[in-house]
């Protein structure tokens, strides 16, 4: 037990550090500044030293040159001067310059070759520690705007604070996280980790990750959530939490691109926890699949799955996703396990771009098998939506338009959304938009109001 808790410890510390490249950086390179600080302060005497007792060897060679040939013309004089002081300067040019061998050197001119050596040296390692090895950033994206729904006032809508926060160790390591702060409807703020990962590059068609990253099914959820990157100021109709499209996962995931016959293909596979859902609140049918999977499962439930996206033509990439598994089933107040089931997900997606032109879709499906067990019948999620949009040559401008549905077991989440939006770029980066939605739901739902929404964005 003694060797292996021992093990255990030397493990641990290995762990630590090789997770912790930021914190050994910090530290060495705190200690390489010091050095440098104090080499630069001795070298600096040295040489003001050297310079002084030059001086003096100087002078006198020159008194006594001068009492020995007082009698020579005084232009002589003055060229003898200037070559003696061009001696001297190339003298102490030398004696400043940082030989390779110091054996044939004095004392102390030996003693500032050896303080410049050493000097160059930490230089060199203090750059590579603080330039080129590591680096930390911090982007992401902010909303707010504007919001009249029928029968509701219009009322000012903060949307949302995104900071992501990138940390890479050369071009081997990088760590990443984003959080959400959004404010409720009651004026309380939310906070919500979107993702956060530790992303290894093994080569350039390589990358593993691990933690809690968004999920690869579908094209929306992954690449177009963000608000300055969506054209339009709201998500399609099947594309909000808990809905059709899955929006995040814990577990581990490998992703790159390859050649195949001559075209680029990307993927993504990932293996994760299993998928949570919540019944309703009679526990006669599955309510929603929550979007991010608990990090407990004491069955080891998992769910695996992945994209391949193939570009068949220039500016044309279509994908396509799947993912199954084992989804966790809990009462109304989540604290209860009923059961479990398979869980299912598939989707399509194309992306299209020409010239100004750019057209976009996607179909995606996600459900639980019924349960014969404890009579819960099936659940299923489906929504698709198409997108074209139209960027003016030599214009800000850009016009939208989305046609939207979303179709469930719960039919009161059912819903048909047409939206026309028009948008303002600023900047590549700064974009306002005005759309108008109109919704066909359930009566006396959220999902059955006409909006007019205005909002500006801006990614950083």
């Amino acid at each position: 037990m003694k060797a292996i808790g021992e093990k255990f410890s030397i493990i641990c510390w290995c762990l630590l550090i090789v997770f912790s490249p930021g914190l050994h950086a910090n530290s060495e390179v705190d200690e390489l500044r010091k050095e440098v600080a104090c080499l630069r302060e001795e070298l600096k005497l040295v040489k003001d030293l050297l310079k002084e007792t030059l001086k003096k060897d100087i002078n006198s060679v020159e008194k006594v040159q001068f009492l020995a040939k007082n009698d020579e013309p005084s232009k002589k004089s003055n060229l003898a001067e200037k070559k003696k002081k061009g001696v001297a300067d190339k003298k102490e040019e030398k004696v400043l310059a940082i030989p390779q061998d110091t054996g044939y050197l004095a004392a102390p001119q030996k003693l500032v070759a050896n303080l410049q050596q050493d000097m160059a040296k930490l230089s060199e390692k203090l750059k590579r520690w603080t330039s080129a090895d590591s680096n930390f950033s911090i982007n992401g994206y902010m909303d707010a705007g504007f919001k009249k729904e029928d029968h509701h006032a219009g009322t000012f809508d903060f949307g949302h604070f995104n900071p992501t926060f990138l940390f890479n160790y050369r071009d081997l390591v990088l760590a990443s996280a984003e959080v959400e702060f959004e404010i409720d409807d009651e004026g309380h703020t939310e906070t919500k980790l979107e993702y956060a990962n530790v992303n290894l590059f093994v080569n350039d068609n390589i990358t593993l990750t691990a933690g809690k990253f968004l999920t690869p099914l579908g094209f929306f959820a992954r690449n177009l959530h963000s608000s300055w990157i969506n054209k339009l100021p709201t998500k399609p109709a099947g594309f909000k939490s808990g809905q059709a499209s899955p929006e995040s996962n814990i577990g581990v995931e490998a992703s790159g691109e390859f050649l195949l016959f001559c075209n680029r293909v990307n993927y993504a596979m990932f293996a994760s926890n299993a998928p949570k859902a919540i019944l309703t609140e009679e526990e006669t049918s599955i309510e929603k699949i929550e979007s991010t999977p608990p990090n407990k499962d004491s069955k080891g439930r998992k769910l695996v799955g992945g994209r391949l996206g193939f570009f068949p033509l220039s500016g044309l990439e279509v994908g396509a996703s799947a993912a199954v598994g084992k989804a966790r089933i809990f009462t109304h107040d989540e604290r209860t396990l009923v059961t479990s089931n398979t869980y299912f997900s598939y989707a399509g997606d194309f992306n299209y771009r020409w010239k100004g032109v750019t057209l976009r879709g996607e179909y995606i499906e996600q459900g639980i098998n019924s349960s014969r067990a404890h009579t819960i019948p099936k659940g299923r999620w489906r929504g698709w939506y198409i997108q074209p949009s139209y960027r003016f040559d030599h214009s800000n401008w850009e016009p939208v338009f989305r046609y939207a549905q979303l179709r469930s077991t719960q039919r009161n989440q059912n819903q048909v959304q047409c939206a026309f939006g028009l948008d303002y770029w600023f900047t590549p980066s700064l974009v306002g938009k005005a759309a108008y939605e109109i919704n066909s739901g359930h009566k006396n739902t959220s999902a059955n109001d006409n909006a007019f929404v205005l909002q500006i964005a801006y990614g950083f």
